[in-house]
């Protein structure tokens, strides 16, 4: 699979998190070289998003929720195009952070639904 989508996210106050922990493997004979991750928005809503391509690495704002892809669990390293894995047995470790952002709690906790990060690799 190329892809991660998340199911239902139910955040509803500053400082609420997820994060999962995901492996990307390369079982391919050739050495693959990340050229894009494309954010597409949770269902109902609308988000802005930035590239992979940016020091920022790919992430999407939906409201008062921001999704991530990260090389660390913390949250401090973006995983960015052009990061490779190896041929055959390449792995990277990579997290999926949803973090509330908002600055005031909600009157109901916000949940959204099938956001998702879509990696394409190329021949290195």
């Amino acid at each position: 699979a190329n892809a991660v989508t998340v199911a239902d996210t139910t955040l509803s106050k500053p400082g609420d998190s997820c994060t999962y922990a995901l492996t990307i493997k390369n079982t391919g004979g050739i050495i693959a070289k990340l050229g894009s991750v494309v954010p597409t928005a949770p269902t109902s809503t609308t988000c802005t998003n930035t590239s992979a391509s940016t020091s920022a690495g790919a992430s999407m704002v939906c409201g008062n929720l921001t999704y991530k892809i990260t090389t660390d669990a913390a949250g401090s390293t973006p995983l960015k195009t052009g990061t490779t894995i190896a041929a055959s047995t390449g792995s990277q470790a990579v997290y999926l952070i949803i973090t509330y952002t908002g600055s005031s709690l909600n009157s109901s906790a916000v949940t959204q639904s099938a956001g998702k990060f879509t990696f394409t690799y190329n021949q290195a």
